[in-house]
Formats: structure tokens, sequence, C-alpha cells
């Protein structure tokens, strides 16, 4: 059979040519790749390829120059230390071996910990310190311990029930995890009926719904609803305390915020400014039954002493360089946009 490559004879020398050229040319699914990554260009780039390609270019070139800068400065920092250490800086000299005592100390650990969460061997030898391998190790061991103690079937059913506990324990998370969220909802359905937005899930921290991320009174506003159910759920209370808890919500919103307040815990503790008390004090006021203790705090100044002069020394405590006042007529009276 004369068998041929595109018009050229197929003998032993283009067969050997073909084989040793063969990893420079592409396969069939890197070619369906390929391909699929220019049509996903083309769809981004639209009809005007040729812009994202300029600025591409440029970017390029501020990247290659930003490149050349930190290469110059390195070659130039190099260059002052070559200078110290010839001119016997100990000092420099001293930190340099502890520098390279510090990378050779992370080369170390680094490869140790590759070793350590590597994947198993088939055959893991007695010494290793690949985890995997280690439990595999360990597992096999008690088998060998329960065989030889005619403990075997003893284990296997002990390791059955451990599964069922372990399963019971994930199904309760995570039963819990949505009665959590499904009241956490709830909350925030009565604190922003206005603009709504629902808890989706909790697994590192709050993640809402179809969204990013939200305004500051609504980032707020789920917070305090989601630690209201979880203190409602806790055998413990502690005091919950606050920095600035109106400053960030609407108007609108703070008087279902301050009526949300003492659900929170049996303490609440809030540092505020005066611009925080509008539609949120008088509010917290009502919802706490009126059980509120108000301190008002703030530094001596010289304009400032006409506010306390004439103050109840029963309401007055006085420091070197501060003043405390008790009483909600006072706190209300007092009008500074600082936090007191």
């Amino acid at each position: 059979m004369d068998a041929r490559w595109c018009g050229r004879q197929m003998d032993d020398v283009t067969r050997q040519a073909v084989r040793d050229r063969a990893m420079q040319y592409l396969g069939e699914d890197e070619v369906g790749v390929l391909n699929r990554i220019k049509s996903d260009i083309a769809d981004y780039c639209g009809g005007n390829p040729e812009q994202y390609h300029q600025d591409f270019q440029e970017q390029v070139q501020g990247l290659q120059k930003v490149i050349r800068t930190r290469d110059e400065f390195k070659t130039e920092l190099r260059s002052l230390e070559e200078e110290r250490l010839k001119q016997g800086d100990s000092e420099l000299e001293a930190k340099k071996q502890h520098l390279d005592q510090l990378r050779e100390q992370l080369d170390q650990c680094n490869q140790r910990l590759e070793e350590i969460e590597r994947s198993p061997h088939s055959k893991p030898s007695e010494d290793t310190d690949c985890l995997k391998e280690l439990e595999f190790l360990i597992t096999k061991a008690e088998d060998d311990v329960a065989e030889v103690t005619h403990t075997l079937t003893l284990k296997r059913k002990t390791e059955i029930v451990r599964r069922i506990l372990n399963q019971a324990h994930q199904h309760a998370r995570e039963e819990l995890r949505k009665i959590i969220i499904e009241e956490t909802n709830q909350r925030i359905t009565q604190l922003l009926s206005r603009d709504p937005v629902r808890l989706e899930d909790i697994p590192d921290s709050l993640k809402l719904q179809g969204r990013a991320g939200a305004s500051v009174g609504q980032t707020l506003s789920v917070s305090y609803a989601f630690l209201a159910t979880l203190f409602n759920r806790s055998n413990h209370q502690l005091p919950f305390i606050v920095d600035s808890p109106a400053g960030a919500l609407d108007l609108n919103v703070r008087p279902e915020v301050a009526r949300l307040v003492p659900q929170l815990g049996n303490q609440f503790v809030a540092f505020t400014i005066s611009s925080e008390r509008q539609s949120f004090v008088d509010s917290l006021h009502q919802a706490a039954q009126e059980n509120v203790q108000y301190l008002t705090l703030f530094r001596k100044t010289s304009r400032m002493d006409a506010l306390w002069q004439n103050v109840d020394s029963n309401q007055l405590t006085e420091t070197v360089d501060g003043v405390m006042v008790t009483g909600k007529e006072f706190f209300e009276r007092f009008d500074l946009d600082e936090e007191l």
C-alpha cells in the first residue's frame, strides 16, 4: 500500500518526523476549547475587537513599564546592600542572615506541609507524615486489633452507630440553619417592609438572596434581625453592646429597629451621637417600657462649661478631664454632632 501524507510519500523518516512533532499540535478537545474561547471573545468585544486589543496592549505596556521600574529598584537596592556590606555594616549582615534563615525555615515548612497534605500512596510506609496515609494505617491497625481480640463485629457496629450519629448531627444543623434563616427573614420583612431583602444562607457570613451587597441601613437591619433570632434561642443572656446603633438607618426604619432592640437581650448598651436620637430614642424608650438609663459623657472644655454648671450634683460625676450626667432630660438637650 502506498501511504501518502498531503501528497508526500510516508516513509520511515516522515513517520518519525510526525511522531516527534505530535506534541506541537492541538488535539481535537483543545481545538474545541480554543474555538469556544474565540467565540466568547467575539461576543464580548462585539463589532470593535481592535479597541479591546489596543487597550490590552496599552495595559501590557504599562505593566512592562512597572516591571522595569521594579527591577531597577531591586538592582539599586542590591547595590546599596552590597556597598554597605563592603563597608562592614554588621547590622545589615546580621539581618540578612536572619532573613535567609527564615526563608530556609519557610521552605522546610512548605515541604513538610506538602508531605502532610499530599495524596496517599497505595502502600504507605509506617513512618509517613501524610495525614490520609496515617488515617488509613490507623483504620487498618484498629481492624487488626479488633480481629485479634475477636471484637471485629462490635467495631463494625460501633462505626455504623457513629456514622448514624454524625448524619443526625449534620441533619440537625441543616434543619436549625433553615429555621434560623426563616425566622430572620420574618424579622427582616417587618424591619424593611418598604425595601425588603432576604437572607439566603449563613455559611461563614450572612449571604443575601440575589444580592452581592446592600445599603448600610439594610445591612444593619439584617444583622439586628439575625442577632435577635439567635438571642431568642440562647439559654444565656449577655449584654448587647452597639456603637452608633441607628446612624446608618433611614428615619422610617429607626422606630422598627428600636422596637426590636429590647428583644435582643436583657441589657442593651448603645453609644450614640445626637443625630441618632430622632425617631430612635423615643421608640426605644417606649419599647423598653421606659426602663432606660441615660448617661451623657463629654470632655471638659471652655465651651462646654456652661452646659453642666447648673446640673444637680446628684446627677453629675466629674473627673479630671471629663463629665458624666445622668438623666433623660439632659441627654435630650445635649446637641453636639460628636460622639458622646
